[in-house]
Parts: structure tokens; C-alpha cells; sequence
């Protein structure tokens, strides 16, 4: 229906009014006649019923056309959410969406939450269009304008193709709120998690130092590349608002399902929260030692100017692959042989009945230190906190309850000291928990552990790097007679002949001794001292 055709219904109906009776002293003009029922015979009025039926009849007539002219109406308000027009000083013919063109802005419309209906998109892409064409030195605005929207599969191609970019623009604007976000909600999230059971499921994903996994090719100690414990508190800390979120968004249901959250979703939102930790932390000034950043083992931004996206997506790679554990492809690709316990097929060709328990691995810090479950699903990974996992988090920290958030801006600051220094990394309840649940699990580390602080207390005094060396390769040593058949390789190879393999046990060891306040790491003229922390 074009301009014209729309104009003229509306004025039709707007003169559609009933006629009325005129009167002029006592003559009936012509107007008159056929209406009201009045009739002219021999100069005498009479009062006709019949007319007075056709009276009734036009007007039901015209109240029908006032009701379809309103309906059309209608109808062509709803197209203005499929059409455009153009209408300058001077008429122009109309343009039209194409049908295909317009099934696919509505599904925009439908699953991005920033336009609310078509009409929005399409004065808005004509807007960003025309300003790129006329004023391209507004295109970073443009993008600014609309970054925080992008979809998850637009930023993945994103970084596939210009990973500096992407780099840059999330830095300037993307969002940088989550950790306020994660703080003005932790309590609630606290109270909510404290009344589910986080109990192991079927087919549990176990780690590699777990008592039923039957992995025995490695020495009972915390790998090197879980360098430290403060990660794992903001990893159960995001996971836990994720699950809080499933419970309001799909309810608390009796058989836990709703605890459970997609791996793979898990993995981005963690690291992006990790990230954002990491660029606020390296915003508090240290004493430019190693040994002194809170930040360690979280992922690193860079900034050069050429390949800051690569290397950035590489740091958060490591440390989802550290702490969290291999993307679901690889993990599949691990355990693609392992066989069902009831049927004998292989891992992926099942419903949700099969039993694949004690026989999946994944090794990853938070699952060897036994902070979360994870199970596969009709082909897919799950993860939700362990009982432990939620003590964990259920601590208060120092780091995290210590934020405080500005209202109006966002803006997070850490609580530090007169020096500008944050004092602990845990609370004490934290710290004998890591020593209790955490390192306990791992039969040589918590030997290790013992040994070098018991050597330090007795001497007394700061000890250095080989005088701690020697009390791992001595630890270690013993442990190799007494379990030959679980070390890896020949005799010359033990680990307690490598050099190089004690020394990197020894930094990752002593960085988490002095993160969770057991002692004093100094390094004066590039030596490394310890001592007690008292």
C-alpha cells in the first residue's frame, strides 16, 4: 500500500459522518428526503418506518467501514517496522527491505539485547554507515559505541584476523566491571551456594593424582606450573557466581542439575575475570620483585604496538590450560579410548546412561586439588564446585573482601597498607586450609614442605638457594628408593639427579610457601634469602 492509497483511506473515514436532518420552517429539501423517516405527500409530513430502517442500516454500514479503515490503519503501522522511506524535500519512491534482508535483522534484533526492535537497527546502521563514508576519523568511535555488544563468536573471529585490535579496543572499552560486579554480589552468592550439596557425580572427571584415576607415572608433588594458590581462589569465586546465575535463571532443582555449568563457558568468563584481576592488581606499585606481585600466575596483557593480541590470547591459552584444565577437543582426544564399563564402546558414542567412572582424566590445578567436579555429558563437559571447592571460596580474603567499589564509577580499589602494599594474600583460615586440603593431597610436595621449613627454623637465619636445592634433592631422593616403580625413566634420569628440575621445584615451591605467609622471600643483589615469617 503506497503513500496515496493510506491517505486516502484515513480521509475517508474522518468524512464518513452521518447526515443530518435540516429543517427550513416546515419544508423538506431534498437533503432531507430518504433520511429521518420524514415524507412529503399533498403538502402533508409524514413519518416513514421504513426510511427510518435505511437510516439504520447506513449507519451500521458506515461504523463497519470506520472499524476496517481503523484496522488497515493498524496494519500499516506494523509495516513501518519493515519499511523505509525516503522523503526529502522532494518526493521520492519508497525503498523496501528485502524479505531474506529482513528475516536477518530481526534475528539481531532477537538474540542481541542491544536493539529492542527493527526500526532501531536500521536507523542505527544507516547512521554508523553514512558517518564512516563522510567523517572516517570517527570509525574508533563507532566501534567504541558498540564493542561492549559484540557477540562472543564475532570477537573469536575478531581476534583470528586483527588480535592487536581486539586487543586495544577491549582495553579502551570493553567491559571492566566484572570484578565490582563479583564483589557487590559475593554475600548473596555465599548464602545462596551455602544450602546446596556439591556432591561427586557419575562418570567425575578425575585428576591425575586422584586415588581412583590409577595414574601412577608422576611424582606426588604440586606440578611447577601451578605457581601459585591466588588464582585458584578467583577461579572458585567465578564459578561460583555462575552457578548462583544457572540457579535464578533455571531454579534449584533436587538432583543438583542446576549446580552445573558448561566447561567452555566456564573457561571464558573465568579467564576474563582473571584478566581483569590481573590488570588491577599490576596497577598497585610492588617493590619490583617477583616475589612481591600478587598478579603472579594470572594471565598477562600486553601492550606493544605489534603482537600485544597474540601474546595476550597465548598468556590467557597458558593459564586456562594451567589452572582450568585443555579445551574440550583435546580432552576428548585424551580419553578417546576409553571404554564404556557396561557396553565396551569407546568415549562419545553414548546417551546419558553409560559409565565411564574412575577411567576419565583431566589434569588441571583446580581439579588435582580437588576444588571442583567435572563430568562428561551426552559429549559434553561440566564443571561445578566440590565440597571443598565451596570452603574454599566460602572464606573470607583479604584481596577480594578488602575491594571496595565506587558507586558511581565502578572503579575498584584493594585494601593496602600505609605503604601502598597489600599485606596478605590469604586469611589464616585459607592458609591452614591450603595446608590441610590442598597440599596434603600430594604425598612428596607435603614432605617437601616440611622439610625445608623445619631446616629453616633451625638455622636460625636467611638460607639460600642451594642450601633449599639440597633439602628437595635429599627429599625427593629418598622418596625415589622407596617407590622405584613410579619413577619416570632410568635411574640417570630420577628427577633428583636433574639440576634443573630441583631448582624449578624449588621456585614454584617457596613462591607458594610465601604466598600463603609461611616465610620471608627476599632477593638482594639477584640472591634469593629465606627465612621464616613471623
Amino acid at each position: 500500500m503506497n503513500f496515496g492509497e493510506k491517505k486516502e483511506l484515513i480521509t475517508l473515514a474522518s468524512n464518513s459522518d452521518q447526515r443530518k436532518m435540516k429543517s427550513k420552517k416546515g419544508v423538506i429539501t431534498a437533503e432531507e428526503e430518504g433520511f429521518g423517516g420524514w415524507k412529503y405527500y399533498d403538502n402533508t409530513r409524514i413519518y416513514d418506518s421504513y426510511a427510518e430502517d435505511e437510516f439504520e442500516e447506513t449507519e451500521n454500514n458506515l461504523s463497519r467501514q470506520i472499524y476496517e479503515l481503523q484496522t488497515k490503519l493498524e496494519q500499516v503501522q506494523l509495516e513501518k517496522e519493515q519499511r523505509m522511506r525516503v522523503e526529502p524535500h522532494q518526493k521520492e519512491p519508497i525503498f523496501t527491505i528485502e524479505d531474506k534482508t529482513i528475516e536477518k535483522i530481526q534475528k539481531i534484533v532477537t538474540d542481541v539485547k542491544r536493539y529492542k526492535t527493527v526500526q532501531q537497527f536500521v536507523n542505527e546502521s544507516l547512521d554508523n554507515i553514512t558517518t564512516m563514508w563522510l567523517e572516517p576519523g570517527k570509525m574508533e568511535e563507532i566501534g567504541a559505541g558498540i564493542w561492549k555488544d559484540l557477540t562472543p563468536k564475532m570477537l573469536e573471529e575478531f581476534k583470528k584476523q586483527v588480535p592487536d585490535y581486539v586487543n586495544m579496543m577491549d582495553l579502551r572499552y570493553g567491559d571492566h566491571t566484572k570484578v565490582a560486579t563479583m564483589k557487590d554480589e559475593i554475600e548473596v552468592v555465599k548464602d545462596r551456594l551455602s544450602k546446596c550439596k556439591f556432591t561427586e557425580p557419575k562418570n567425575a572427571v578425575l585428576g591425575y593424582s586422584h586415588p581412583l584415576s590409577g595414574y601412577k607415572d608422576t611424582y606426588p608433588i604440586v606440578p611447577t606450573r601451578f605457581n601459585r594458590f591466588f588464582p585458584l581462589k578467583i577461579l572458585v569465586t567465578s564459578l561460583a557466581s555462575m552457578i548462583h546465575d544457572n540457579l535464578n535463571n533455571v531454579g534449584t532443582r533436587k538432583d543438583n542439575e542446576s549446580q552445573w555449568i558448561d566447561y567452555e563457558d566456564f573457561e571464558d568468563k573465568a579467564v576474563e575475570l582473571a584478566l581483569e584481576f590481573s590488570d588491577k592488581l599490576k596497577q598497585i606499585k610492588t617493590k619490583d620483585r617477583r616475589n612481591e606481585r600478587v598478579s603472579t600466575g594470572l594471565p598477562v596483557r600486553h601492550f606493544e604496538a605489534v603482537g600485544s593480541g597474540e601474546k595476550t590470547e597465548a598468556s590467557k591459552g597458558r593459564f586456562l590450560n594451567h589452572y582450568v584444565g585443555p579445551g574440550v577437543k583435546s580432552f576428548f582426544y585424551i580419553n578417546n579410548s576409553v571404554h564404556c564399563s557396561v557396553c565396551e564402546k569407546i568415549l562419545g558414542k553414548h546417551n546419558d546412561s553409560h559409565d565411564f567412572s574412575g577411567d576419565l582424566t583431566l589434569n588441571s590445578a583446580l581439579n588435582e586439588m580437588g576444588l571442583v567436579h567435572i563430568r562428561e555429558k551426552n559429549g559434553k563437559l561440566q564443571i561445578t564446585l566440590s565440597k571443598d571447592g565451596f570452603e574454599f571460596y566460602n572464606y573470607k580474603n583479604p584481596i577480594i573482601d578488602g575491594i571496595t567499589v565506587d558507586k558511581k564509577t565502578n572503579e575498584i580499589d584493594f585494601g593496602k597498607n600505609a605503604n601502598g602494599f597489600i599485606e596478605n594474600v590469604f586469611s589464616k583460615e585459607e592458609n591452614k586450609f591450603i595446608n590441610e586440603k590442598i597440599i596434603s593431597k600430594f604425598e612428596l610436595e607435603k614432605k617437601v614442605v616440611k622439610t625445608i621449613l623445619d631446616f629453616i627454623k633451625k638455622e636460625k637465619s636467611e638460607v639460600n638457594t642451594k642450601q633449599i636445592d639440597a633439602k628437595i634433592k635429599e627429599e625427593v631422593g629418598e622418596w625415589e628408593k622407596k617407590n622405584p616403580k613410579l619413577c619416570i625413566g632410568q635411574p640417570k634420569n630420577m628427577a633428583s639427579r636433574s639440576t634443573e628440575k630441583i631448582a624449578l621445584w624449588r621456585m614454584a615451591t617457596m613462591g607458594r610457601l610465601a604466598e600463603i605467609g609461611e616465610v620471608e622471600w627476599e632477593i638482594i643483589d639477584r640472591q634469593s634469602l629465606y627465612s621464616i615469617n613471623k
